[in-house]
């Protein structure tokens, strides 16, 4: 698939904001599940409204968290190749963390949404 190239034009930045969407959606995922159980099992009580909203923000802070330590890896990696007098094997740019940090908006802007919609 040719994804276009008016929204990303380096695949690069594709595959950032795709890791994003896939690391958000599986934050989301498990931080409302860990949620229920917790109220349903230990509390005995039934879930409360703002649990998509929880997996919203679990899925934000995950993506940009995800995207941060990656670049910062990939900068250590390209220190330690340059100190070995070998070239940089990543490149290491801010759009790349920022790609993956906005993959989260395709998870969280509809668990807002659900949060808003059941606290009304």
């Amino acid at each position: 698939m040719k994804l276009p190239t008016f929204l990303f034009p380096a695949i690069d930045k594709a595959n950032h904001y795709a890791y994003g969407t896939g690391v958000a959606a599986v934050a989301a995922v498990a931080s409302m599940v860990l949620l229920v159980a917790v109220y349903r099992f230990w509390l005995r009580l039934p879930p409360p409204a703002w649990l998509p909203l929880a997996g919203a923000v679990c899925a934000a802070v995950m993506a940009y968290a995800t995207g941060r330590i990656k670049e910062r890896f990939d900068a250590e990696a390209n220190a330690i190749a340059l100190a070995a007098g070998q070239p940089p094997p990543h490149g290491v740019e801010t759009a790349d963390w920022q790609a993956t940090a906005w993959g989260c908006v395709p998870v969280a802007l509809p668990l807002v949404a659900l949060a808003l919609i059941s606290m009304i």
